[in-house]
Formats: C-alpha cells, sequence, structure tokens
C-alpha cells in the first residue's frame, strides 16, 4: 500500500507550504492608484481643484456612503457568512456521518446527538442557499448604487439610502 495516513498527510502539508505564485507587486498595485489620484489632485493648482469639485454632481457624497455601505454588506455575506455556513454545513454533515457509521448499539446512545446533527444539517444547508442568494442580490445592489452615484436621477431622484444619508 503505498498510500498510508503518513504519506497522505507529507503530501498535503507541501501543498500547503508551496508558494502560491503570485507577485506581491500585482497584490498591491490596485492600491496604489488611488494613493496617485490624491496626490494629482492635491498637486494641481487651486482653479483646477475648484472646477473639478464644481463639476460633481450634487448629493454625491451621501450617494458614495450608500454604495460603500452596500459594498461593506457585500463583503461581510461574502467573506465571513458564508464561509461559516458552509462550514457549519460541512461539519455538522461529517458528524452525522460519523455518528451513522457507529454500530447499532452506540447508535442507540447517540440518538440524542444524530437528531442534533441532523437538524443543523438542514439548517446550515437552508442558511447557505439564502446567504449565497444574498449576496446575489448585494452584488446588484452594490452595482446599482455605484450607478447611482454617477447619475442621481437614476432611481427617481431620491437622496441617500430610504433617504437616511441625502445630502
Amino acid at each position: 500500500m503505498g498510500n498510508s495516513f503518513e504519506e497522505r498527510a507529507l503530501s498535503r502539508r507541501t501543498r500547503a507550504t508551496r508558494s502560491s505564485g503570485r507577485n506581491p507587486l500585482l497584490v498591491f498595485l490596485p492600491m496604489l492608484f488611488p494613493i496617485g489620484a490624491t496626490i494629482w489632485f492635491f498637486l494641481q493648482d487651486e482653479e483646477t481643484r475648484r472646477g473639478m469639485l464644481e463639476r460633481v454632481p450634487e448629493g454625491a457624497g451621501g450617494r458614495a456612503l450608500d454604495a460603500g455601505i452596500g459594498f461593506s454588506v457585500l463583503v461581510g455575506l461574502a467573506w465571513i457568512v458564508l464561509p461559516v455556513t458552509y462550514h457549519g454545513h460541512r461539519w455538522s454533515r461529517r458528524g452525522l456521518e460519523w455518528c451513522l457509521t457507529r454500530p447499532v448499539g452506540q447508535r442507540i446512545l447517540l440518538a440524542p446527538a444524530i437528531l442534533v446533527l441532523g437538524l443543523t444539517t438542514v439548517v446550515f444547508g437552508a442558511l447557505f442557499a439564502v446567504d449565497a442568494l444574498c449576496v446575489l442580490v448585494a452584488f446588484l445592489g452594490t452595482l446599482c448604487l455605484g450607478a447611482w452615484i454617477v447619475e442621481p436621477s437614476l432611481f427617481g431622484g431620491k437622496e441617500g439610502l430610504l433617504g437616511l444619508f441625502g445630502g
């Protein structure tokens, strides 16, 4: 048998320590654009800066805040809630499978745990599906709010998210 537990663990460890092949410059390059744009803006003379600021539509700050809130919701759902529900479903399913592979006498004693693990598997699966749908809705909402920054009359001219942050 050439595929022992130690060999599998070693190959898993080797895979985990391998370099991902990503260039660190490509990770930090997008961060340089806003910094460079800010420096460029403040290096302009006062008349040019004032002319640029006058061309910004009225209430764009409130709409940008709304888009930022929408993006924060999207990030929270996609990077926090979605992995938690996925792994909760996976771990409860693995626990349920372990309980169901025990001998009959142990399964009788594990009946309450089997019931709880079965329910948590169903609940986490449903939450994962609902969260995946919420991620799609938050993505579309963030796109609409981003377009709303540039075109204020896009949604009937109402200022701010539910009129709370309008300006």
